[in-house]
């Protein structure tokens, strides 16, 4: 350790909680704090021992809450991972987004049908660890872990009602100052009527190409 001892935050997601509007528009952002974004850099996650423990430090990436997005995993790992989290760094404090449950596992189940099309949803409903959707159970044994004033929990909805007042109560936790940021959620589907219209639009473009090609070739 250099000189002051280190105050180590972590960002263990849950995943479909604005964690990528987090990595990308808020966390670069922070004044006074080293910023590990280990999404961006998978390596990193073997390596947790490696990083500097000095100073105000940030970690991020939302595999450390489990792995709810991959088909067919249990839910038991988030718990190994914590416990493991816990010997690594005792003393941190954790920043946890939460989500409407029934809305979370219709965005997770999205995700997956999406990155292995083989399955269904039904599918991937009836195979998925509905333990995932224990958020209380979950935090609780955060808060066994580091203690009740250590773990910061946020919710998904609080962001799409008052993004300031989202990122001011995350960025009061860590004690630094609220950034300029731009008000978007990053990774949001794109909703059915948003596809059809795409898909029109698309549609009428390649009309219009064929009709001009044509045009040209008659000339």
């Amino acid at each position: 350790m250099n000189g002051k001892e280190s105050e180590i935050y972590i960002h263990i997601g849950m995943h479909k909680t604005a964690t990528t509007f987090l990595q990308k528009e808020i966390f670069p952002k922070l004044k006074g704090i080293k910023y590990y974004n280990l999404v961006n850099n998978k390596g990193n996650r073997h390596k947790l021992l490696a990083i500097e423990k000095a100073g105000k430090i940030l970690i991020s990436d939302e595999d450390l809450s489990g792995t709810p997005l991959i088909y067919g995993t249990s839910c038991t790992e988030r718990y190994n991972i914590a416990d493991n989290l816990h010997r690594l760094f005792p003393n941190a404090k954790l920043i946890v987004g939460i989500r409407n449950k029934d809305d979370w596992l219709n965005s997770v189940i999205r995700h997956i049908t999406t990155s292995f099309p083989q399955y269904t949803k039904d599918e991937v409903r009836r195979i998925f660890d509905k333990n995932y959707l224990d958020f209380e159970y979950y935090i609780s044994y955060l808060r066994q872990l580091w203690g009740n004033k250590n773990i910061y929990v946020y919710r998904y909805e609080d962001l799409k009602e008052d993004p300031h007042k989202f990122v001011e109560g995350i960025c009061n936790f860590m004690d630094v100052p609220v950034p300029d940021f731009t008000n978007r959620i990053l990774n949001k589907s794109i909703k059915g009527w948003h596809i059809d219209i795409i898909r029109f639009m698309a549609s009428s473009i390649r009309k219009c190409y064929i009709m001009y090609t044509n045009k040209m070739r008659r000339k």
